[in-house]
């Protein structure tokens, strides 16, 4: 078992998410790594230590988010 989600599952599963659920998610995501996410801010550079550990923290939320439903959308 591996804890990459494939995009397209994890695409779905945002779709899936409640508004509330979405913003718990992206609060945890520093400003500087969001607006660098959407090409604005300063130019790229590496990532600290701190903002890796956040971003997997994010990771982890979505993976707490028990939004996961892998049955039909008819």
């Amino acid at each position: 078992m591996t804890r990459e989600v494939p995009d397209g599952v994890l695409a779905d599963a945002l779709l899936d998410a409640t508004p509330e659920q979405l913003q718990q998610m992206f609060a945890a995501v520093p400003t500087e790594v969001m607006a660098a996410a959407m090409g604005q801010g300063e130019t790229q550079r590496p990532l600290s230590q701190e903002e890796l550990n956040k971003l997997q923290g994010v990771g982890d939320l979505v993976d707490d988010l028990e939004i996961w439903s892998f049955g039909d959308k008819n």
